[in-house]
């Protein structure tokens, strides 16, 4: 993942000095994290440029979609299980979630009726 430095170092003292520091990434401007996921990473990366996790509830309903064109029920109350948890918390859920569901499920689906209708 490419990530503009002053980004990286406004939100991570670490970041900040390993960067401007005179440790190997600040000569080689890069710093690996190599015990870490992609998608932590990703998720990581887009906070620091929204300050949102909200990609986390899309992400979840992504998969749920997914689920349904797969018949894995069980995993899709485990997601919806997921979401509930992570917006009561927000108490809310992203306007790009609504969108996602309503362009990508027939309209008696029960992931619309619960989120959507």
């Amino acid at each position: 993942f490419v990530v503009h430095k002053d980004f990286a170092c406004h939100y991570s003292p670490v970041l900040e000095a390993a960067f401007n520091g005179n440790f190997i990434e600040g000569q080689t401007q890069e710093y690996k994290f190599y015990d870490t996921g992609e998608e932590a990473t990703r998720l990581l990366v887009h906070w620091l440029y929204t300050q949102k996790l909200d990609t986390i509830v899309l992400t979840l309903i992504e998969l749920w979609v997914l689920c349904e064109r797969l018949i894995i029920p069980r995993l899709q109350n485990a997601i919806i299980h997921e979401i509930q948890c992570v917006t009561e918390h927000t108490n809310t859920i992203p306007v790009s979630c609504f969108k996602y569901i309503y362009e990508n499920t027939a309209s008696n689906n029960p992931l619309r009726r619960i989120y959507v209708d």
